[in-house]
């Protein structure tokens, strides 16, 4: 009895290592051709599993219920269109490689799974996201590698009217194409990284934030671009958008921030007829429009600060904030400036060396220093 037991203790590790090792399931199509379900199309004659690599090339495949796959790789054109069902995948990493389309969504609610993922999910390809829930466990903490990452030369789509929830830390070094969704829900961390948010709605919609665990908005880091390019009005609640070293350009319609934000030697670009809005009258009390840095710009239509009383407003970092606004200028429209830090109650004073314009204000508050070097109006 000992022997034995000492037998399988020694065979314990073997047997941890057989199974943690991910078997291959590459697509042939020997069935008929087409469905994800069907173990003739895969080989070894057996649909892959939460255990196994899903490997697909040059091969148009669809889902007929859910599926799960400990990784999944898309390459030499393939298409995988999940719509309607769930995808789950494990550790992976997945890819979906340059040439490649995967398509998530239909799944009913906003928040039904649509994609399920435990590790690295790369999008050099296209990533078609119609609605539901993209989901990891990694919210509040950091995300270990179970990231969904759209790689430079990657894009991902937001289309159609589905509300759909991200549950995921996101890094855009690629595109974002934010083109459809009634609310966009967002929880966890997300990042535009060096890549391009564009925002092309052709009707209104809100990027909602919804706190995790009452850990409060979420936080939108941009290094590179946002940028609207459609007629409409992108609100983002509770979603704090942050442009650090990046640029905002808004090209066409409203960019609407109805939560906190900063900009770090950020610059502001805004085309004529477009408006881009520091707002916060939504939101209530204690929204701050936070500069750092240098925020430069000469834009052609309307750069706002707007958040509908003294107890929100524009202030600077503690280490100083300079606004070199030119063009049509900033317009500061009843709101509070320089009365404290987005941070708490450190006195921050704002300097202009550009120009500043206060209009069609009920009433504006100077709270605290406010420096002009440049033009006030």
């Amino acid at each position: 009895m000992r022997r034995s037991a000492l037998l399988l203790a020694g065979l314990a590790p073997l047997l941890l290592v057989t199974a943690a090792h991910a078997t291959d399931r590459t697509w042939t199509g020997a069935g008929d051709g087409q469905t994800w379900q069907s173990a003739q199309n895969w080989s070894g004659g057996a649909v892959p599993g939460p255990a196994d690599r899903a490997l697909i090339a040059g091969a148009s495949v669809r889902l007929t219920g859910p599926a799960s796959a400990q990784a999944l790789v898309l390459s030499a054109g393939a298409a995988l269109d999940a719509t309607g069902f769930v995808l789950t995948l494990g550790t992976g990493p997945s890819t979906i490689a340059a040439g490649t389309v995967l398509t998530i969504g239909g799944v009913g609610a906003g928040t039904s799974d649509a994609l399920v993922f435990d590790g690295p999910v790369a999008v050099e390809g296209r990533l078609d996201w119609t609605g539901g829930q993209v989901r990891t466990d990694a919210y509040y903490v950091p995300p270990g590698g179970k990231v969904l990452t759209v790689a430079l030369g990657g894009t991902l789509r937001w289309l159609g009217a589905a509300d759909r929830t991200l549950s995921a830390a996101l890094v855009n070094d690629g595109t974002l194409r934010w083109e459809g969704g009634r609310t966009l829900y967002y929880q966890g961390y997300s990042s535009t990284g060096s890549g391009l948010f564009e925002i092309a709605l052709a009707a209104d919609a809100t990027l909602q934030g919804v706190g995790v665990n009452s850990q409060g908005p979420g936080v939108w880091t941009n290094t590179g671009t946002v940028r609207t390019t459609g007629s409409a009005t992108a609100r983002f609640e509770r979603v704090v958008l942050n442009t650090v070293g990046g640029t905002v350009d808004v090209r066409a319609g409203t960019l609407d921030l109805q939560a906190s934000s900063r900009h770090e030697n950020a610059t502001v670009a805004v085309a004529a007829g477009a408006t881009y809005l520091l707002g916060g009258a939504t939101a209530g009390n204690g929204v701050w429009h936070e500069i750092a840095g240098t925020v430069a710009g000469a834009p052609a239509g309307t750069f706002v600060v707007d958040t509908g009383g003294w107890a929100s407003g524009l202030v600077a970092a503690s280490t100083g904030g300079m606004l070199d606004v030119g063009g049509t200028g900033l317009q500061i429209r009843y709101t509070n400036v320089g009365g404290r830090s987005s941070g708490g109650s450190t006195e921050a004073a704002p300097t202009n060396r550009g120009f500043v314009r206060f209009v069609d204000a009920p009433d504006n508050r100077i709270s605290g220093l406010f420096r002009n070097e440049g033009t006030v109006r």
